[in-house]
């Protein structure tokens, strides 16, 4: 049986299932092999959090469709890792770097899981240059 790879996802990959905007047909794209089980996606508990946030301030979008959001993303079944093993990294990473922790959680959980992460963030990818971050342009 053929193992299926792992790949995190930031919540700028996630937020575009939800809104469209620049890349989501690659996030959707993403998703779907997730969802075909052809790639298992993962990422930082965090990431709930940032999705729904994002969503919140999204003008067009109401309390009621962050609720459903919130159940779509439950039932996409992303595998959201425990921080314990891989959180001192994260603060390690965000100071590196100058960049948030909340960023440099999506960092540390590929490195602990040697796996990709995909991101749509523009300006990680240009202070952060690793051979484990890709851009969702290069889905």
């Amino acid at each position: 049986m053929e193992r299926v790879s792992l790949a995190v996802v930031d919540a700028n990959i996630v937020i575009k299932w939800f809104n469209l905007e620049e890349y989501s047909e690659k996030a959707e794209e993403l998703k779907n092999k997730h969802l075909r089980a052809e790639l298992t996606l993962v990422s930082s508990p965090l990431m709930v959090f940032e999705v729904l946030n994002a969503l919140r301030y999204n003008s067009e979008i109401g309390a009621n469709e962050v609720r459903e959001a919130f159940d779509d993303l439950l039932g996409i079944q992303i595998k959201l890792h425990p921080v314990e093993q891989w959180f001192s990294e994260a603060v390690s990473i965000a100071y590196e770097y100058g960049i948030t922790i909340y960023d440099a959680s999506y960092i540390a959980l590929a490195n602990h899981l040697n796996c990709l992460l995909y991101t749509a963030d523009s300006k990680l990818l240009e202070r952060v240059k690793s051979t484990n971050i890709k851009s969702i342009a290069e889905l």
